[in-house]
């Protein structure tokens, strides 16, 4: 189903919901991505991506509903084998599509974009149903979430300004906003 919500109203609802959280939005994002960093220096980020993406949108699920805990960027390790499944078909995926060409290559990595989203929100579903589910939300919706992103590049090249210093707010703030276009279309299908 397509979502009508205006994108301005979902980068609103990303602010309110960093209203108060920013802190601890961009601290855990720079935890994230440190451990990411980390785990690649010892060539175990493949193992560790998809529980620490999960975590990750644990939290900013729980930012956009106004309870947020630090401790939910591990959260994902609970499920660590659907997280992991999911990562590693999506990788596959994409790598087969890319295979064609680039851009249908793109085209999907559009339509998994909610995976860890919706293992995040619902622990019972496994890793093919959850990519599936994204698939299904995504369906009409990647145009959309193409042009939000857009919104920020301006962001992005002031962010660069800064010596990338910018980003620490800048990635919470797309975060946020992604969370928000996942709620609006997980409510409205």
């Amino acid at each position: 189903m397509k979502s009508s919500t205006p994108l301005r109203d979902l980068t609103a609802a990303a602010r309110a919901g960093l209203s108060g959280n920013w802190g601890q939005a961009t601290g855990l994002l720079l935890l994230f991505l440190l451990l990411l960093v980390g785990s690649t220096i010892g060539c175990m980020s493949w193992l560790f991506a998809g529980p620490l993406a999960v975590g990750l949108s644990s939290f900013f699920l729980s930012v956009h509903n106004g309870m947020p805990r630090l401790s939910q960027l591990f959260g994902g390790f609970n499920y660590f084998g659907k997280s992991f499944l999911s990562t590693f078909l999506m990788g596959v995926f994409i790598m087969l599509w890319c295979l064609l060409f680039v851009v249908p290559g793109i085209i999907k990595t559009y339509s998994y974009a909610l995976t860890f989203f919706i293992i995040a929100e619902d622990s019972s579903v496994g890793a093919v149903e959850a990519i599936t589910r994204s698939r299904q939300l995504m369906d009409g919706n990647k145009w959309r979430l193409f042009c939000l992103y857009l919104r920020f590049t301006g962001w992005g090249i002031l962010c660069l300004f800064t010596f990338g210093l910018g980003f620490l707010w800048l990635g919470p703030y797309m975060m946020a906003a992604t969370t928000a276009f996942y709620d609006d279309l997980s409510t409205n299908s």
